[in-house]
């Protein structure tokens, strides 16, 4: 699409959720194919967790001037075809990452990793030998330090829904999703609600109630509209 048509966010939020419903449609890679002085894309394709795998120098006359093609790679995960369902998590369909500078978003991961690791023992209990949500709430801080990628924190919080997936239990499952949803956050900001959420989930199938406060408790004021789960009307 051209720039004169669509920001460089609206092009990043598109792709996002393209890629956000690949592993529903069975898709295991993206394949990202843009002329190299398309700086824009590039940007995108970076945040995004994409990888060049090639470079075909000029390859084409672009307006008179000879330009190379990039070929970049993302890879989604083996999540089985349908897999996922209409009861797969969401989070929050809206993108709030747009909103928040780099800082903000850095430390909603951090609390959305702090949320999900604080029922992750309903899941380590009954599933001793599964490190996947564990992984993926160090996925999380690993994203926040700069240690990892977008998309290696993506696949993390694929790896951890896998495994809420095979959870027979509903206490366990939601803390799995929780750990998911950390992860997560690092692709797109509305998934810290997911795992504030879902941690919630967790905590109230085994007979808490002071989990929400907890949570507020451990977030900023200035991130509490996009972090926190929306209250229950009474």
């Amino acid at each position: 699409m051209s720039p004169r048509t669509i920001s460089e966010r609206e092009w990043a939020h598109l792709k996002t959720k393209m890629i956000d419903a690949c592993p529903t449609l069975g898709v295991e890679n993206v394949i990202s194919m843009y002329f190299d002085h398309n700086e824009a894309t590039e940007k995108v394709n970076q945040r995004l967790g994409f990888k060049v795998v090639g470079h075909l120098p000029e390859i084409a006359d672009v307006l008179g001037v000879k330009r190379g093609l990039k070929i970049a790679l993302l890879r989604i995960g083996k999540e089985r075809k349908g897999a996922a369902s209409a009861s797969e998590p969401a989070a929050d369909e809206t993108d709030h990452s747009g909103r928040l500078d780099s800082q903000r978003h850095k430390e909603l991961a951090l609390w959305a990793a702090a949320c999900a690791e604080h029922v992750l023992p309903h899941f380590e209990q009954r599933h001793p030998e599964d490190g996947r949500p564990r992984q993926a709430i160090e996925a999380a801080r690993a994203w926040a330090r700069g240690d990892i990628t977008c998309g290696e924190a993506r696949q993390a919080a694929l790896a951890a829904h896998a495994a809420a997936r095979e959870a027979d239990d509903p206490t366990a499952r939601a803390a799995a999703r929780a750990a998911g949803h950390a992860a997560a956050t690092a692709h797109v900001a509305g998934h810290a609600r997911g795992a504030a959420s879902y941690a919630v989930k967790a905590a109230a199938a085994s007979g808490a109630t002071t989990e929400p406060d907890w949570q507020r408790r451990r977030l900023l004021k200035r991130l509490q509209p996009v972090g926190l789960p929306a209250r229950p009307r009474q």
